[in-house]
């Protein structure tokens, strides 16, 4: 792992910074982020001494708005299980930053550059009981970390498309050494599970389990909670059926169901809104 570390550290990490601060010039999205990233120790420190003092505290992130849905039911379950818990919530994105606004949402932050030190010195101040992503924005020093650290960490949601460059040969070697560092990962297809599986061949491997996605189960729970009145109103209205912040991985997912729909309903208006629209 520690030539991984430092292929990481030396050569794309700094690329990647370089990346941020040139583009954080001419884009007001990634200055925001780059901004607000390198003020969320502050942030966090703060949090900790004003309301974080012997609490047991989850952090989640989520990469932007779309995937924090995905952390909201599981977020919510947990409130319910533990309602004297905190939550730390974390994005990468302005877009999630600045729009997601829950009440279970303890104390709200970008996540910190994944610099060594400013990961450690994050977790070291929160000293969270579990790490817990949503989907695929996965930071390797945030993960490398929290396993020196003996913090429990949790991919849920995680999904790899057919082509994912993370089994091409060389890449795979350095992805293994990451997602092997993590406790457990939930996947949302067998397919999900299975190029996992190729991914993380022949190492000690993490919990992996097949346990789907969450934004569909909260549209159900949402369905559910429909009175008959508000049923009866929905139903008189012209049928659309909105499919937002789409990945390619979902369409393998919900395509089928759709044209059946479609086929069934004949005057059903599809709107398709892609997770980067660009």
């Amino acid at each position: 792992m520690t030539i991984w570390k430092i292929i990481y550290n030396i050569f794309l990490l700094p690329a990647l910074l370089i990346f941020g601060v040139v583009g954080s010039l001419f884009h007001k999205k990634i200055r925001d982020g780059m901004i607000g990233r390198f003020r969320s120790y502050g942030e966090l420190k703060s949090f900790m001494e004003r309301k974080g003092q012997g609490k047991t505290i989850y952090w989640f992130h989520a990469a932007s708005h779309g995937e924090f849905e995905q952390v909201k039911p599981v977020l919510a379950g947990l409130k319910e299980v533990e309602p004297h818990s905190l939550a730390v919530v974390s994005f990468f994105s302005p877009s999630g930053f600045q729009h997601v606004d829950d009440k279970h949402i303890d104390c709200k932050v970008y996540l910190p550059i994944d610099l060594p030190w400013m990961v450690k010195k994050s977790l070291k101040v929160v000293q969270p009981k579990k790490l817990i992503l949503a989907a695929y924005d996965v930071w390797p020093n945030l993960i490398w970390k929290a396993k020196s650290m003996g913090i429990h960490s949790t991919l849920f949601a995680a999904r790899f498309s057919e082509n994912t460059s993370k089994l091409f040969p060389g890449v795979r070697n350095f992805y293994r050494n990451v997602y092997g560092c993590f406790s457990a990962i939930y996947t949302i297809s067998t397919l999900d599970h299975e190029r996992l599986q190729h991914i993380l061949y022949p190492t000690a491997q993490p919990i992996v389990r097949v346990l789907g996605n969450p934004r569909y189960d909260q549209v159900k729970q949402k369905a559910d909670q429909f009175t008959s009145e508000r049923t009866e109103s929905v139903l008189l209205r012209p049928k659309r059926l909105l499919a937002g912040s789409i990945h390619s991985e979902d369409e393998q997912v919900i395509q089928g169901s759709i044209i059946s729909l479609m086929n069934e309903i004949e005057d059903l208006n599809l709107v398709w809104v892609p997770h980067e629209p660009t």
